[in-house]
């Protein structure tokens, strides 16, 4: 059975396998200059995994927190819409200010992620992230 995924605003199916990272890598390097590399696991028939590995490190990293840049990095939407502007409310809330960047809690960023697979016509199982300071890793269990 094949399911939909999103990665770096692109929606997949889970049976395209090695094409997947091809075309998330050329949208990354195209909007975002090659600030990460993308790897795509198959674990079974109903789990995945995507590996953003980034060239920033944040030395703000745990599970608990997500930044605007990885959040835009995953889902493809516009940094814009995860960060306080003068006019206008960002798509998820709550966001907060480091002196650098914004970022919200992982759970809140992992309910948008779910939603937009919902808006797919995907159902999800569970979803996890791992934040490193170096890497992302999303697990998703259809």
């Amino acid at each position: 059975m094949k399911f939909n995924f999103i990665a770096s605003g692109i929606t997949f199916d889970t049976g395209v396998d090695k094409e997947v990272e091809y075309h998330v890598q050329q949208a990354i390097n195209e909007e975002l200059g090659g600030y990460a590399r993308f790897n795509y696991e198959k674990i079974n028939d109903n789990k995945i995994r995507l590996i953003y590995t980034r060239d920033a490190i944040y030395h703000f990293s745990n599970s608990e927190y997500i930044y605007d840049t990885d959040m835009s990095l995953i889902t493809g939407i516009c940094i814009n819409g995860f960060q306080i502007k003068p006019v206008g409310n960002p798509i998820i809330y709550p966001i907060k200010f480091n002196g650098k960047n914004f970022y919200s809690p992982t759970a809140a960023f992992l309910r948008l992620y779910k939603f937009m697979l919902f808006e797919a016509e995907q159902q999800v199982e569970d979803i996890k992230a791992r934040i490193y300071f170096d890497r992302i890793i999303i697990e998703i269990e259809f």
